[in-house]
Parts: C-alpha cells; structure tokens; sequence
C-alpha cells in the first residue's frame, strides 16, 4: 500500500469496495488511563496512571460512486483491522459505531462517515512471526510491554521460557499442538478449546527494552507470534 489516501480493511485495499478515502484520521498519541487524587487540605489533585490507555475514536471519511452500497458499508461496518496511508507500517484495532452515515450528494455519489471505536495500541500491519525452531533472540520492537502468542507442540510436561519467566504446559502423552495467548488472556488446544488447565505460571511477556531475550521450549516446535505494540 502506498499513498496518502490509502486504506486496508485487514489486507484488502478498499477501492476493492469501490471506496475512496477523503479524509485520513490523524495520529493520535492515545490517552493515559489515570485516576485522579484529591488530597484534603491540599489545592488540585494528584494523578497515578494504571499503565494502561484508553480507546479512543477515528473517524475516516469515504467517497462512493458504485451501485452496490449496501456491500461497501458492510466492510466499513466489519471492519477489525484498518491501516491509514498516513501511517502504513501500523494497522489499528477497530470496531465501527453503530451509525454509519451516508449521504447522496448530487451527483448520484456517497459521502460515508464512520465513527471506529480505536484500541490504543497499534501494531505493525505486517506481524513478524519466528518460526521453525525451539529457540529465537527477541528484541522488542515496540515502546510498550508485549503479549505474545506462543504456539508449541510437545508431548507430556514441556516448559516455555520468556526471558526469566517460565511456564509449564501439560501436553496429551501422545502429543498435541497447545497455543498460549497472552494478548487475549487465553490457552486453547488445536481444536480452539480451552486449555487454561495445562498452563502452569503466569502468561509471559516481553518487556520494554533494548537488550535482547531468548523465548525457547522443551517442546518440539515453537512459534513465537509476539504482537509488538506502539502507543
């Protein structure tokens, strides 16, 4: 994708919809999630941030010309992964208002507005996967903490090590693939079910920091989704 006025609803450009971006929402930094202290005796108030951030609203705006508008709003309204022209190395987790506004102008064409409801942390359009191994070096790429999906197939009682953190996976005798999804809080089997029951230890992370971490297993395969995020 290049141009200013590009979009991608996951990897599909949308002029694919017969769409056209005319107005691109800008960066925003997102908003520190914080809680506000009054000190009694005290004038103003103190502030302490939970490390987290707030969603926030972007709110693009389109140009329609085709006859099949019904279909180029059901993209719009399904999207959940867009990247802006103005910033295509990242892609943004979004969900759609519940309005989604278009006006025929007099020509016969759409001008469509839509309201996405934005997760604060972007992440790259493209995700750097390690595959092919039991051992990878891993810097964050990132200036926030990352949550990575590990997917490892062992059989028996396998360990997974983060940097200085481990975890214990209770694999079927036979063997199984099981994923461990920090981002999503979750661990499922190769059937989608839940899993949470052979994860011994806390879900890992990569923290924020130049050096270097080794992610590796006792398994026999591993594959290192890390989610680098950006604020």
């Amino acid at each position: 994708m290049s141009g200013f006025n590009q979009m991608l609803i996951g990897s599909a450009d949308i002029t694919t919809y017969g769409l056209y971006l005319v107005k691109v929402p800008p960066v925003v930094k997102p908003p520190k999630r914080v809680r506000r202290i009054t000190i009694p005796g005290r004038s103003g108030h103190l502030t302490e941030w939970s490390g987290d951030y707030e969603s926030y609203i972007k709110e693009p705006e389109f140009y329609y010309s085709g006859s099949a508008l019904k279909a180029a709003i059901n993209a719009l309204r399904n999207a959940t992964l867009v990247t802006f022209g103005n910033e295509s190395t990242y892609a943004y987790e979004v969900r759609a208002d519940e309005q989604i506004e278009a006006r025929m102008d007099r020509a016969g064409g759409y001008e469509i507005k839509v309201a996405y409801i934005t997760q604060p942390l972007k992440r790259l359009a493209t995700e750097v996967t390690s595959t092919g191994e039991t051992s990878y070096i891993l810097t964050n790429l990132g200036n926030e903490p990352a949550y990575p999906k590990l997917v490892v197939t062992g059989a028996g009682d396998k360990t997974v090590t983060v940097g200085s953190q481990t975890i214990t996976l209770a694999f079927a005798a036979g063997g199984e693939t099981l994923t461990v999804d920090s981002l999503n809080g979750m661990v499922y089997d190769g059937s989608g079910n839940n899993a949470w029951d052979k994860l011994t230890g806390d879900l890992p992370y990569i923290p924020v920091s130049s050096s270097a971490i080794t992610v590796s297993t006792t398994g026999s395969a591993l594959t290192v989704y890390p989610n680098w995020r950006w604020s």
